[in-house]
């Protein structure tokens, strides 16, 4: 794994744990999580995330396109989101709603993003009607220049001045 203490990796104690559950969830022992052993993997710890964004969160961390994800990728993928910079997870997630990879959230991306912060804030047992409005406010706020679009740039703008939207979108 080399050393990833810039980063904010694991330490020894918890990329084991990591190990141990990803094993576990390997049914088929193949040393890779197909999309159902991943969808399990993260039941319990992104609940409200459709099945949807499940398969692009999957699709993002499959950074070789091989269908699978390996513990490598994971483990990269989580540590970024656990310990990286707010800057470095706003793109990490941007990406994961990007699923055309325009460059922007437009339509169906924008739905998927709301329903996420929606349920991570369900979950997180955040009052749905203040929800609503909040929500409402932050994609005004994310969609700088009104134009039914936001850009990786609106994006990373935005959720560094608002740090709830990283909130919203994996519940830390």
């Amino acid at each position: 794994m080399g050393d990833q203490q810039s980063k904010g990796a694991f330490s020894k104690a918890e990329l084991n744990q990591l190990r141990k559950e990803f094993r576990k969830l390997d049914t088929d022992k193949s040393g890779e999580l197909d999309l159902n052993e991943f969808r399990a993997l993260f039941a319990t710890h992104m609940k409200g995330t459709t099945p949807e964004q499940m398969k692009n969160l999957f699709d993002f961390m499959d950074t070789d396109h091989s269908g699978t994800v390996s513990f490598q990728e994971l483990s990269t993928a989580l540590a970024l989101l656990s310990t990286g910079t707010n800057e470095e997870k706003l793109e990490f997630l941007f990406g994961t709603f990007d699923t055309d990879n325009s460059g922007s959230l437009t339509g169906a991306e924008i739905t998927n993003l709301v329903n996420q912060m929606k349920g991570i804030g369900a979950s997180m047992g955040r009052d749905a009607s203040k929800m609503d409005s909040f929500i409402n406010g932050l994609l005004r706020k994310l969609d700088q220049n009104g134009d039914g679009e936001i850009t990786k740039e609106e994006w990373i703008k935005a959720g560094l001045s608002t740090p709830s939207v990283i909130t919203l979108l994996i519940g830390q």
